[in-house]
């Protein structure tokens, strides 16, 4: 089975359950980021590492972090790969966008661009998915019977954080309506959808 097989299995198998975080669009709030800049000493990890943060209800967590997450906790990701990982995008990207982008997808993937349209699955299960760049981060279950189906974790919360957010199954169609839900009238500026494979 393939590593992004595993990262889906464990992103699906928690929004099954319906497992809650607190959801936070502010990194610096990120549990996962507390520990990786708790963790570090100019730009070298504390050895030993100290275990990374358990998802739970007190765990603050970022969209984009949920793949994350379960690379780490499938086993794809040790927790000095997980604690490389989070420094390419804190430490060396500054939290930029493009640095989270290239965290976490494959420097040999393409990114395609998902059509609403298409009722025949085309994301691969595990594929990274993001909504205008990462505006917001999901997890391609790829289910042929429902096509865009998605892992995700989002609270949409003005203030930009909100307890007791569950890690859903969905799907891209109904996260888009749900943006479009939160504008005036329900019409949402445009929407682009990419997909491309994961870094692990």
């Amino acid at each position: 089975m393939s590593n992004a097989y595993l990262v889906a299995n464990q992103a699906e198998a928690w929004g099954l359950a319906r497992q809650d975080v607190t959801w936070t669009n502010h990194q610096p709030a990120s549990s996962l980021v507390q520990w990786y800049r708790g963790s570090r000493r100019n730009d070298a990890p504390v050895r030993p590492l100290p275990p990374p943060p358990a998802v739970g209800g007190g765990t603050q967590m970022v969209c984009y972090e949920l793949p994350i997450y379960a690379a780490y906790n499938s086993g794809v990701l040790d927790v000095h790969a997980l604690w490389n990982l989070v420094h390419g995008f804190d430490r060396l990207g500054g939290g930029s966008a493009a640095a989270i982008m290239k965290a976490l997808t494959s420097k040999w993937s393409f990114r395609w661009t998902f059509d609403r349209a298409c009722t025949t699955e085309k994301m691969s299960r595990g594929d990274i998915v993001f909504f205008n760049g990462v505006g917001h981060v999901a997890i391609a279950l790829g289910n042929t019977a429902v096509p865009g189906q998605i892992a995700s974790v989002w609270g949409m919360n003005p203030i930009g954080m909100q307890p007791n957010t569950p890690i859903e199954v969905t799907t891209v169609n109904a996260v888009l309506g749900q943006i479009a839900a939160g504008f005036p009238g329900g019409h949402a500026p445009a929407q682009v959808v990419t997909y491309s494979s994961p870094s692990w």
